[in-house]
């Protein structure tokens, strides 16, 4: 299925787009990773051929409401420099997408189960923020979970940054 989504950006000035841009920037992901990531129904599931794998992830409308509106809330107040929702892949495709667009690194810092780095467990976002303290100020503020998962780095010819895990 395809979902389309319309909404109104009061001041475009304020648009963001998902290139990181600025190196030093921190990364949070917005959202749980929930029962060690959720793998039913993922492109990891379909390329290992499990078969039986094709339940979807369980959605929490209200979750996925909170964390779209601050989200949205974040962008217009200026601390989110850039975002991408974490779906098909997970989160590692997320903020792959991410470092390319913007010709940038990312070194990360998360488990190495496959549930955390390719699950596509619902209503989760990857934001990089300038201002990490204003962030999680604004999120606890809004009860929305966020977690560091790393920051932004230059790319060079060789690498695009570095995945640390455990």
């Amino acid at each position: 299925p395809v979902i389309g989504m319309v909404g109104t950006i009061a001041d475009v000035k304020k648009s963001i787009g998902v290139a990181l841009t600025s190196p030093g920037d921190s990364l949070y992901m917005i959202g749980k990773t929930e029962s060690g990531g959720w793998l039913g129904a993922s492109l990891l599931a379909e390329a290992l051929g499990y078969e039986n794998a094709y339940a979807p992830p369980p959605v929490s409308l209200e979750d996925e409401a909170k964390h779209g509106q601050f989200v949205a809330k974040a962008v217009n107040d200026g601390l989110i420099q850039a975002a991408h929702d974490i779906s098909d892949g997970g989160l590692i495709v997320a903020v792959t997408e991410m470092a390319l667009k913007g010709q940038k690194g990312a070194d990360l810092n998360i488990s190495d189960d496959l549930g955390t780095v390719f699950g596509e467990d619902q209503g989760r976002y990857v934001v990089a923020v300038s201002y990490a303290a204003a962030f999680e100020a604004a999120a606890s503020h809004a009860s929305v979970p966020v977690s560091k998962i790393g920051h932004v780095t230059n790319a060079n010819d060789d690498c695009f940054g570095t995945l640390t895990v455990g």
